[in-house]
């Protein structure tokens, strides 16, 4: 079992959808936000050429999304 597969894609049911998108040879972040009722993608460049390191960065930020969603939940 390759690295790839070892780690698990987060599902449509958890707060943000995403997934990565690859152009030009350089990779996104694309997610639609909850709260977001134009219902658009938003991208975010992951400054990569690399799979491997285009995935680790995008589960940091989707990680830093949840957290600040929780954040703004226990304000609210």
């Amino acid at each position: 079992m390759s690295m790839l597969d070892n780690t698990s894609w987060p599902t449509y049911g958890e707060p943000f959808a995403f997934h990565l998108s690859n152009f030009r040879g350089r990779w996104f972040l694309n997610y639609k936000h909850p709260d977001d009722s134009s219902k658009q993608n938003r991208k975010i460049p992951l400054g990569t050429y690399d799979y491997v390191t285009a995935r680790e960065r995008s589960f940091e930020i989707y990680d830093n999304l949840l957290q600040s969603q929780q954040r703004k939940n226990l304000n609210n």
